[in-house]
């Protein structure tokens, strides 16, 4: 079972894992690389575990330029 503070809505049924809709993300999978790249590490080799230990922070300026928008890898990515 899921407890509601875990983030499920209260009508969440469990169900059989399906993967026919799922396809590759272009854009992520890029967004990825360079973030892996700047960080010196090996896309063949690295794990997502070992890029949370390394907990790249990215820096993005919002629309008005004067704002600072400070996100992890995993926000980045999404």
């Amino acid at each position: 079972m899921f407890a509601m503070e875990q983030g499920y809505l209260s009508g969440t049924v469990l169900q059989k894992w399906y993967f026919g809709d799922l396809g590759f993300d272009t854009n992520a999978s890029r967004t990825v690389r360079n973030i892996l790249n700047a960080c010196s590490l090996d896309w063949r080799k690295v794990t997502a575990p070992e890029l949370d230990d390394v907990d790249p922070r990215l820096v993005g300026a919002a629309a008005s330029a004067v704002i600072m928008v400070v996100r992890s890898w995993r926000e980045s990515v999404s």
